[in-house]
């Protein structure tokens, strides 16, 4: 990770650590969603509430499609679950082809279903 990506790497996860702090568990993705947006922006962080990626195929550029992941400075892809007790392999390949159709340098995955936060780093 280069120098100038750790600051606004660390200031997603504490914006992660936060709301799980204040809120803890039971809410759903999009709730917590929203709060990331509201945290992030008193951190004076940029984002894109949806990033959207243009995946191709065979060659061919694909239609522009939207994921609920969320870009922070163009640099950080955040993905929020609340719904599986854990970060999933799953969770991390869909991160993982997000970031090759994104700027983003790096991914996190913020789980928020259990008492403990799981916060999941992803290259």
């Amino acid at each position: 990770m280069t120098d100038s990506l750790r600051p606004v790497t660390e200031e997603c996860r504490q914006s992660l650590l936060t709301i799980h702090k204040e809120v803890g568990v039971g809410y759903t993705t999009n709730i917590y969603r929203e709060m990331l947006f509201i945290e992030l922006a008193d951190r004076g962080l940029s984002y894109q509430a949806e990033a959207s990626i243009t995946p191709t195929y065979d060659g061919q550029r694909l239609a522009r499609s939207p994921v609920t992941s969320v870009l922070v400075e163009n640099r950080v892809l955040i993905e929020v679950t609340a719904l599986n007790d854990k970060v999933s392999a799953a969770d991390v390949r869909v991160v993982q082809t997000y970031l090759k159709f994104t700027p983003a340098e790096v991914g996190l995955i913020g789980c928020f279903s259990r008492k403990l936060l799981q916060i999941q780093g992803v290259r």
